[in-house]
């Protein structure tokens, strides 16, 4: 085997092993199913999330929106225009001039209603394929590895050389 084959074979070894490509590989696999479960009501995955995140925290700004959903002020925006243009939410003038407050429409409030069936039934098939006794430690998973936001890979870096 040559030095070039070892070091390829070493790769596809690390990226098998690799925490955020197979968190990707997975969230993009649960991801379509439920887009496959709101494909009927004309919505996706994330706009659905944005929509209830919209409903829960409404009147809310951007800034507020992308910290509650984990998504970056640009990509945000972009998932607010088509849920905008079908009249689902609204952008208005916040507090102050210069902010936006977004609420959620009627319309918006009826596809979460048209939205909550096919969410349950999508939730129940990813909690079978899950499996119900892995359900509680998922769930422990899926709590500590949201403390990633506020973790500074170098200050943890720093931490674990004085440990050491």
């Amino acid at each position: 085997m040559t030095m070039e084959s070892k070091q390829i074979t070493a790769l596809a070894q690390a990226l098998e092993k690799c925490s955020c490509s197979g968190l990707r590989r997975t969230m993009r696999l649960v991801t379509n199913l439920f887009d496959q479960a709101f494909e009927p009501i004309g919505l996706r995955c994330t706009q659905m999330t944005v929509l209830m995140a919209v409903a829960v925290h409404e009147p809310a700004t951007i800034r507020y929106l992308s910290d509650v959903v984990v998504l970056d002020a640009s990509s945000l925006s972009r998932a607010l225009d088509p849920l905008e243009r079908d009249g689902l939410i609204v952008r208005e003038v916040g507090q102050s001039r210069r902010s936006r407050e977004i609420r959620i429409t009627p319309a918006g409030m009826e596809k979460i209603r048209q939205a909550a069936p096919l969410w349950m039934e999508a939730q129940q098939v990813f909690l079978s394929i899950l499996g119900k006794e892995n359900i509680s430690v998922f769930e422990d998973l899926l709590e500590r590895t949201a403390r990633i936001k506020d973790i500074d890979l170098d200050q943890a870096k720093k931490s674990q050389q004085a440990a050491a």
